[in-house]
Order: structure tokens, then sequence, then C-alpha cells
């Protein structure tokens, strides 16, 4: 599973156009497939398999007192796998 999500990743960032239109097909949605293309390749969000400001949140989730126990590291959350990619 873990390769097919690198996979995909991989597959998206290549060609944005294509998923946006394989998006459009599977969701049955009827969003242009031009704004879906636009979502993919805004480079203010991003859909990369790397767990993004994981510690921040749970920083903050910990402060407000929503979560108990702060994890050491992202990669306590995370399953094995993932371990060597760049996350934070």
């Amino acid at each position: 599973m873990y390769d097919a999500i690198l996979e995909a990743n991989d597959f998206i960032a290549k060609s944005p156009r294509e998923a946006a239109e394989i998006f459009v097909k599977i969701e049955n949605t009827k969003l242009p497939v031009a704004f879906i293309e636009k979502m993919i390749t805004d480079p203010d969000f991003s859909y990369a398999p790397e767990p993004e400001n994981v510690m921040k949140i749970y920083g903050f989730m910990n402060r407000v007192g929503a979560l108990k126990n702060m994890p050491a590291t992202w990669q306590d959350l995370f399953f094995p796998e993932a371990h060597g990619l760049k996350g934070n």
C-alpha cells in the first residue's frame, strides 16, 4: 500500500492534468478539470506523502489540553515505512 501511495503521488506530480481528469471521472463531480488541476498544482498546498507540521499541530493540541501525551517525534505517529520521509 505504501508503494502505491508513493506511485500515485509521483503520477499526480508528473501528470496533474490527467490526475484531475481521473478525479473528475471517479468522483462524478461537476467541477471543471481545470479547477481541480489548479488545486493540484497550487504551490501553497502539498499532497506529498511526507507528514507536514504534525508536531506543530500536536504541540498546539497539547497546549490547549486536547492531547495529554505529546509524542516525542512525528515518527511515533506513523508506520515504520514512512520514517525515512522528510516529515516534521
